[in-house]
């Protein structure tokens, strides 16, 4: 590459409570951003080949979802960020764990979706439970 070649690469940070969604937000938004400044002077940048081998994953299914409570609370937090949800049950209910947050390595439930239910926040589903306390996976 000469050194009037110019490479567009920008680099961001994920924080530990960045989800799917809002990391797709950003990458959309970076990359308008740069398509922008491609079509405004596209002799300006250079094709660049990939580097590294591919990796592959498999496909996801709805068995990947399902929340083991055994697990480290930061597995299960990010199982949620990269899928989107986590099923489980709670005090016997069907649920799916939208939104979960990290704090002080505590995880909280932000956001909630009973079965055939709209989603709600944790407080407003605890309020709906009427019990004392709360089974995880049952």
């Amino acid at each position: 590459m000469d050194a009037g070649d110019v490479l567009m690469r920008i680099p961001f940070e994920i924080g530990e409570n960045d989800t799917n969604e809002t990391i797709e937000k950003r990458v959309s938004e970076i990359g308008s951003d740069m398509l922008v400044k491609y079509l405004g002077a596209p002799e300006k940048y250079k094709p660049v080949a990939q580097s590294g081998a591919p990796t592959f994953t498999r496909k996801f299914t709805g068995d990947d979802e399902i929340i083991d409570w055994t697990k480290p609370v930061r597995q299960i937090h990010n199982q949620i960020r990269a899928l989107g949800a986590g099923r489980t049950k709670i005090n016997g209910v069907d649920v799916k764990i939208l939104e979960t947050k990290m704090e002080n390595d505590k995880l909280h439930i932000v956001t909630i979706q009973p079965a055939g239910k709209k989603p709600m926040n944790w407080k407003s589903f605890l309020n709906g439970l009427h019990c004392n306390e709360i089974h995880m996976g049952e």
